[in-house]
């Protein structure tokens, strides 16, 4: 995703498609969530201790928190399950629970494969996202084109045939 080694590729193969790799799209999201986090909690000195030891909460995908199981949690004094601490540390700002809920939404629709819901994302308006995140769609509209052609080309076929010299 480096702006000069795709313009060479572009001007010394004209008939190519550039495939940016899935790894480099995801990791611009977690990264964005996790500095979101990070501000937040210095804004929220009482529960940056919550903030801390829970960040992999934030980052797990939704469908995998559990729901159903309370378990005894060191910062709270009852006995909790992870959607509850999750839900308690979003409900602290709404800045961080817009970034959180987009950020599972952009997810949801890398790990589906799903370009419309893909392209949908980043056109609507999204007024309370954080600024990094925002930074992030910044990155993802000026790779649109390309991010197209992830989502559309199956390229391990292409990793797996032998090339004749």
């Amino acid at each position: 995703m480096y702006t000069p080694y795709m313009r060479l590729i572009d001007e010394l193969f004209t008939h190519t498609k550039i495939i940016i790799d899935k790894f480099h799209l995801v990791q611009h999201i977690p990264r964005a969530l996790n500095k979101t986090r990070i501000r937040i909690m210095k804004k929220f000195k009482k529960h940056s201790r919550k903030f801390k030891r829970y960040w992999r909460l934030f980052l797990k995908s939704h469908t995998l928190l559990n729901t159903t199981t309370y378990r005894s949690v060191y910062c709270f004094k009852q006995p909790m399950r992870e959607i509850d601490i999750l839900n308690f540390l979003l409900d602290l700002s709404p800045e961080l629970k817009s970034t959180y809920d987009l950020y599972q939404d952009l997810l949801f629709a890398l790990q589906t494969k799903n370009l419309d819901r893909f392209n949908h994302l980043l056109e609507v308006e999204h007024p309370l996202i954080s600024p990094e995140l925002q930074t992030a769609f910044l990155t993802f509209k000026t790779y649109q084109c390309y991010m197209e052609n992830t989502f559309s080309i199956h390229y391990n076929k292409f990793l797996n045939k032998k090339i004749a010299l």
